[in-house]
């Protein structure tokens, strides 16, 4: 894991594999946490086994082309929603890819990620269908209209289906979202972009290296300019504030970022909410990324706890991890509006509970 994180983040700095074996398990890392196309532009001046360049060189070309489409559909998504009436932000996607990283083909994502705001959610919807798109939840829209986000598909001719999830906040598992009003008001300036890649790596679990390099590239991108007072405020704004700073820290741990210790200090977390951390994470930001597959689930539901502040917020995430609402339920599970809540509850109840059990075990080893 080390050798990848260098790889993608320093490739001078890194030893290459030497052996067949050590190329397959790199690429087979990278892969997972979403990063061989940004491995192959960081190697591609290097002396390569001809496989492996072969193969890097086919997995960039395919995820450009990839990245190209989409980029299209969201302009034309976008311009959709504008010309109907609709504000609508772009996130990640093929943007991010340009904004961070220099190029359309680096960034991997599986669907377009665009906000509006809850007023719109319904013209958003009709804007949509109009477009092609269909929500994968078969509820009405009322059923499920306080999500925070709602997932949609649109068939292509060629066979190949576009995914759009629609958000209306930012934040899951939380009842007001601070960042979603900051950046209505303000674009996504290079502090509010900071924070939504740090809610996006804890959203995700810590589970992809990707999310971390999300951040460490935005720190390189904007740490000259960057105003670390106001995303401390911003940061304190959010249940999230303990995960903001493992974020951070992860990304000075993995890639040398420059942050400044007393924005960690102003961010870090109770002994408690550590510990918490340590036993979710482990000890190290390699340790946490070796976790990947397990944390990548119900596993997971640990480390949202413990990235949340101590005290009510906790509790309350707490609560809502267990009992979300139940359109929230209905939209995840795809059930329909006649569909009984209580096996779907208790059903997340076991699956949540067991899992995190077996997890607190695994950790405990």
């Amino acid at each position: 894991m080390r050798c990848l994180a260098t790889l993608c983040g320093a490739p001078r700095a890194a030893e290459l594999p030497s052996s067949p074996g050590a190329w397959e398990e790199i690429i087979s890392r990278a892969v997972f946490h979403g990063l061989a196309p940004l491995l192959w532009k960081n190697l591609r001046h290097h002396s390569l086994p001809e496989d492996v360049r072969n193969r890097l060189r086919a997995i960039y070309a395919a995820n450009l082309f990839r990245n190209l489409r989409a980029e299209a559909e969201e302009r034309r998504i976008l311009a959709a929603l504008c010309d109907g009436g609709v504000p609508a932000l772009a996130l990640k996607g093929p943007g991010l890819s340009e904004l961070l990283y220099g190029d359309l083909g680096i960034r991997q994502s599986v669907d377009l990620d665009i906000l509006v705001q809850p007023r719109n959610l319904q013209r958003a919807d009709a804007l949509l269908g109009l477009l092609g798109y269909a929500r994968e939840s078969p509820a009405e829209l009322a059923k499920v209209s306080k999500n925070h986000q709602l997932l949609y598909c649109r068939p292509q001719i060629a066979g190949a289906e576009s995914y759009l999830d629609l958000h209306q906040r930012l934040l899951p598992y939380a009842s007001h979202d601070a960042l979603a009003a900051h950046i209505w008001r303000e674009g996504m300036s290079p502090e509010n972009l900071l924070l939504y890649l740090c809610v996006n790596q804890i959203t995700h679990r810590f589970s992809r290296l990707k999310h971390a390099l999300d951040v460490h590239k935005c720190l390189l991108r904007f740490g000259a300019t960057f105003d670390w007072e106001l995303f401390v405020a911003r940061a304190r704004e959010i249940a999230w504030t303990p995960g903001v700073a493992g974020c951070l820290l992860w990304s000075r741990e993995l890639f040398g970022s420059e942050v400044p210790q007393h924005v960690l200090e102003a961010l870090w977390p109770d002994r408690w909410s550590e510990r918490m951390l340590r036993l979710a994470l482990g000890d190290s930001a390699l340790t946490g990324l070796a976790r990947g597959a397990v944390l990548d689930g119900p596993y997971g539901a640990i480390v949202i706890l413990a990235c949340t502040r101590p005290g009510a917020p906790r509790v309350a995430q707490a609560w809502r991890l267990l009992f979300p609402p139940p359109d929230y339920l209905r939209e995840q599970s795809l059930a329909g509006s006649s569909q009984a809540l209580l096996p779907l509850y208790l059903k997340r109840l076991g699956r949540y509970l067991s899992l995190a059990m077996r997890h607190l075990l695994f950790s405990g080893r």
